[in-house]
């Protein structure tokens, strides 16, 4: 069965913007979010499956409070567009209620308009939801980079706490060789087995 475009007569006490939608399958405008070049970089970066070490190169360029700014804006744009298409929805379900009970062609013309004005709206919204969540991803990257780099930093302090743990116990041993002292020697074996117990905690714990 044929059904014939929707006419802008069959609509009345709508506003252009529900027009503009059914008719001409015109969306309210909708106005992404800007970022600037660094964070292009890491989007297009995560979405072409880019190595790790090139995503964490350029993410250690960005600072977190930046991450964040371009997160409110994407939330804002997301935001803009959900309540400009709020008066446009609450129009097209009066028009629903309206034409259901008339005229078959013209609610089936309506029906028609209205699921193609629906599937432009979400696939609107899908981007802009997405550049959300593209965000999203690149802090948590940021915040495992920086996890990672901690960990990294405190092995390397262990590594020194162990060093200086170990010279102590040397010069213990040497003091209670020395002086043949029963407390440097208890002194000695209790810092041997701090050391030992340090590095059962690093290998297997």
């Amino acid at each position: 069965m044929d059904i014939t475009p929707l006419t802008a007569e069959v609509l009345t006490n709508v506003d252009r913007a529900t027009v503009a939608a059914l008719v001409k399958n015109e969306l309210p405008a909708a106005t992404p979010a800007t970022f600037d070049d660094a964070i292009n970089t890491a989007l297009a970066d995560v979405e072409n499956s880019q190595p790790e070490s090139e995503v964490a190169a350029v993410l250690v360029k960005i600072k977190p409070a930046a991450l964040a700014e371009a997160l409110s804006a994407a939330q804002a744009a997301a935001n803009a567009f959900d309540d400009v298409t709020k008066s446009v929805n609450k129009s097209v379900d009066r028009l629903d209620d309206a034409l259901m009970a008339g005229d078959k062609n013209v609610f089936r013309s309506f029906s028609a308009a209205r699921l193609r004005y629906t599937a432009a709206r979400y696939e609107t919204e899908a981007r802009l939801n997405q550049a959300v969540a593209s965000v999203y991803e690149l802090q948590v990257r940021q915040s495992n980079y920086s996890a990672e780099k901690h960990h990294r930093r405190s092995g390397k302090f262990f590594y020194g706490m162990l060093a200086s743990q170990m010279a102590v116990i040397i010069s213990t041993f040497a003091i209670a060789a020395r002086k043949r002292s029963f407390l440097w020697s208890i002194a000695a074996a209790a810092g041997a087995a701090a050391v030992s117990f340090s590095i059962y905690v690093y290998l297997y714990v």
